[in-house]
Formats: structure tokens, sequence, C-alpha cells
């Protein structure tokens, strides 16, 4: 029976990547490698997929690259493989950055296989605002454990504990790249002590 393997270049929560994978497992028996920073992601994305039945998740707690190598190295068949580069994270890369990130993603692959990128367009101020201000608190997740792989990986010293969650952004500019189309909002908040903390 034909197989497919969806590797996710930073799955989050899986919510994304799901409505592929269904899709995709209606059809024939899928393999989802999962490739995260986060552990916690790692398991709300497995929990995700955990009612599809033809569905089987790995996971791989590192950066992008690295998952990928671990897949190549793990694969013993010929089923095709997608790669999903969602939630408009390819923005993040400086425009000089991205096609050599591209062609590495590449050489991981074999002929055949395929990449999907999601991108933003511009989005309203009141969508940034609860972009970054969720109920559910997982843009503060996030970022913390951004700040928690700094710390344990290369030796920073963020207090984690002292960081509460963030309200009240305020718009600042907004810049588009004129090559990429990608744009990137920057916002601001006051802290506690009056001063002001930029975010990106």
């Amino acid at each position: 029976m034909t197989q497919c393997w969806v590797v996710d270049l930073g799955c989050g929560s899986g919510l994304k990547t799901r409505v592929i994978v269904e899709a995709i497992a209606a059809s024939m028996p899928t393999t989802l490698f999962a490739i995260d920073i986060s552990a916690a992601a790692l398991r709300q994305c497995a929990f995700t997929m955990s009612d599809l039945t033809a569905v089987k998740v790995t996971s791989f707690e590192g950066s992008y690259l690295p998952g990928l190598e671990a897949l190549r190295d793990s694969r013993q068949n010929d089923a095709p493989l997608l790669a999903l580069f969602l939630g408009s994270s390819i923005s993040q890369f400086a425009v000089h950055e991205i096609e050599p990130f591209l062609g590495q993603v590449r050489a991981l692959m074999r002929p055949g296989d395929a990449i999907l990128i999601g991108a933003d367009g511009i989005r309203s101020l009141a969508e940034m605002i609860a972009q970054y201000n969720d109920v559910l608190g997982i843009e503060a997740a996030f970022d913390k454990n951004a700040l928690n792989v700094v710390n344990r990986t290369l030796g920073g010293n963020f207090d984690i504990a002292a960081l509460a969650a963030r309200a009240g952004f305020v718009f600042q500019a907004e810049w588009r790249d004129a090559k990429t189309g990608f744009a990137d909002t920057l916002l601001y908040c006051p802290a506690n002590n009056g001063t002001t903390d930029a975010h990106k």
C-alpha cells in the first residue's frame, strides 16, 4: 500500500498541519515527522493528531535542519515526502538567508519530494494584537520557550519566571520587503518600569 511521509518544520500545536495530514491520510497511511524546538509543542501536536488512526506521529525536538537530517537517515522506503513550512515562518529569515536555507532543505530531500510554504499577507493592527495577546497564552508560551532554549543552549540568563504576559501593544511601524513581499510589524508596549520594550 502506498504510504506518505509528512515533515512539519516547526509544528507548533499541529492545528494547521492536521488539516493537510488528515486529507492525505484519507487516501493512504501517513507518518508525520514533527519538528519543533519546544517539547510542549510536540506533545500538543501529538495530541492534535491522536484520533487520526491512519497517522503515525514521530517527534524531533530541535531545529529544522538537524530534524531533516534525522528523518533522512531513518527513511527506509521510497514513500514520497511532503515538507510543510507553515505559519509564515519563512518571513522570519532575512532575504539573503532564504535561498541558502531552502537549498539546504532540498539537499536533505529526495527526487519526487515536495515542500509547501505558507506566508502571511499584511494583517490589520487588530489581528496583530490578537495574535500576540491570544487568550490561550500560546504566543507567550512560545516566546518563553525560545528564551529557555537560549538559556539552555547558549548560556543565556533570562529570568523566565519574572516575565509576565504582555498586553497593550502599540503600533510602531510596518516594513515590507520589496523583493519577497514579506511584511513585518514592529510593536512596542510600556514595561512596568516605564521604559519601552520593542517586539517584532
